[in-house]
């Protein structure tokens, strides 16, 4: 018996766009997110020789803690920013100025001004990071994603295992300004990557203007308590007057972040989205009002991604309403209940 090939709908054919289309876009996002993942590591063995340089080995501990504070309280006014403005272009911002913040750590004259570069550049990291994986989601289709997040996430371990590899060669080698240099041709290449190959999906102007007060108390909440977590049982004890200090000032600002984000117009952490879920409506078919999942014959139950159930089975041969509202689900009765859960 001879099998013919099972035909591809268009619909499955929409969701797979063609290799070429997606293999160069998603590079430059993993090369515009590579600078931003081994700065957390190739630093790692850099930092004895930058003491020796540039101060006391109890400062320079100021240059790790300035740039991951900085980044886990800007990544989500990135986000945010990305949403209204497009990831595109925030990206591209986002890039230019952890270039431009390389540089300036590179030629910094003593510890005060490397920390500073740094803090500037972990907030564009914390853009980097956050805008690559929101990107993928323009990029390729929902089935998709978790495939090609799956694939940063091997970036990420991968820069985790060779960053600090890196940095003793280049440390031993060439010096500790090149550990920020190094991030410049990476740069220089995203940038053109991300500026050619990226596309830009259309944005509408956002309406309600930004939740300035929202992003400072969110901002400050993370940095009080990753300071916390940084500091407590090392730098200060835990009952000690610092620690009790930022644990008062997470806890103030996270109350002053609730009570503002319930009554901003367009919250930076919109609180209502975990209550606000509804179950999966059944979908017309084009030709008729009925369901476009029909339900097997017999008590079988659905295959996965089938969407019918008892309300979409029930209202399967009733049309919508005018309004676009759900139609009333149908009467049913026990045993057609029972067969169809």
């Amino acid at each position: 018996m001879s099998s013919s090939p099972t035909p591809t709908s268009p619909e499955r054919m929409g969701d797979r766009p063609h290799a070429a289309a997606v293999t160069l876009p998603f590079a430059a996002i993993v090369l515009a997110m590579l600078p931003a993942v081994l700065d957390q590591t190739i630093l790692a063995t850099a930092l004895p020789v930058i003491a020796t340089d540039l101060g006391s080995l109890s400062d320079v501990s100021w240059v790790v803690t300035a740039y991951i504070v900085a980044a886990a309280a800007s990544t989500p006014l990135w986000g945010k920013l990305g949403d209204r403005h497009g990831r595109k272009r925030l990206l591209q911002v986002a890039l230019a100025g952890f270039v431009v913040a390389s540089a300036s750590c590179s030629v910094a004259q003593d510890i005060t001004q490397l920390i500073v570069f740094r803090l500037v550049q972990g907030a564009a990291a914390g853009g980097l990071m956050t805008l690559a994986m929101a990107t993928v989601g323009d990029l390729v289709a929902p089935r998709q994603r978790g495939r090609y997040q799956g694939y940063i996430a091997a970036t990420f371990a991968v820069a985790t295992v060779v960053g600090p590899l890196l940095g003793g060669v280049l440390v031993d080698n060439a010096g500790w300004r090149w550990v920020f240099l190094v991030n410049l041709p990476l740069g220089a290449a995203a940038l053109a990557g991300v500026g050619m190959r990226l596309p830009a999906p259309p944005t509408e102007h956002p309406e309600r203007p930004l939740d300035v007060a929202g992003a400072a108390l969110l901002a400050g909440a993370t940095s009080a308590l990753m300071l916390t977590c940084i500091w407590g049982g090392g730098r200060y004890a835990w009952p000690s007057a610092p620690i009790l200090a930022l644990i008062t000032a997470t806890v103030a600002l996270s109350v002053g972040l609730v009570a503002r984000e319930r009554r901003a117009a367009d919250p930076i952490v919109p609180f209502h989205l975990p209550c606000s879920w509804a179950p999966p409506r059944c979908s017309p078919s084009p030709c008729s009002y009925r369901c476009s999942c029909r339900r097997p014959p017999g008590p079988a139950r659905p295959r996965p991604g089938c969407c019918w159930s008892r309300r979409c089975w029930g209202s399967r041969s009733r049309p919508p309403s005018p309004d676009g509202a759900s139609p009333a689900p149908a009467a049913t009765s026990a045993s057609q209940s029972r067969a169809w859960r």
